[in-house]
């Protein structure tokens, strides 16, 4: 399903983003069957970082596809989810944040962080720009 054939590293093939997308509903609907309910998810976790295992790298371009392939299977009745947040991303890379998608509709609840590079005042600038977003 990814680039390299490799748990770690590479990034996914756009093939497979429907079925990346099922597997996220999957998740949801199984955690929920369980009990426990999912408020809000990313995409991708660490999405530049390669190094993990399991990881995928996802950049900014391949991330918006994803989202826009996955919206449409969290808005299902038995799938409902509401909150999808942009993946993490470091204080020194703001993403550039598109919260509305073709005709208005919000496609992203807001964006996260992870505080290991650059300057934490980055969240303050997401949060004044989209005070009406989740910015965490």
């Amino acid at each position: 399903m990814k680039t390299n054939d490799n748990s770690k590293g590479g990034s996914l093939k756009p093939e497979y983003y429907g079925a990346f997308a099922e597997y996220f509903v999957k998740y949801i609907d199984g955690m929920k069957a369980e009990g426990i309910t999912i408020h809000a998810i990313t995409v991708e976790n660490e999405p530049l970082n390669p190094k993990n295992t399991p990881s995928m790298v996802c950049w900014q371009e391949e991330e918006h596809s994803l989202r826009s392939i996955l919206v449409p299977h969290l808005e299902r009745p038995e799938s409902k989810q509401d909150r999808v947040i942009r993946p993490q991303s470091r204080c020194d890379l703001v993403p550039s944040v598109d919260f509305e998608g073709s005709g208005g509709q919000s496609i992203c609840a807001g964006t996260a962080f992870h505080l290991y590079g650059g300057d934490s005042s980055a969240l303050t600038d997401v949060h004044n720009a989209y005070p009406n977003r989740i910015c965490t």
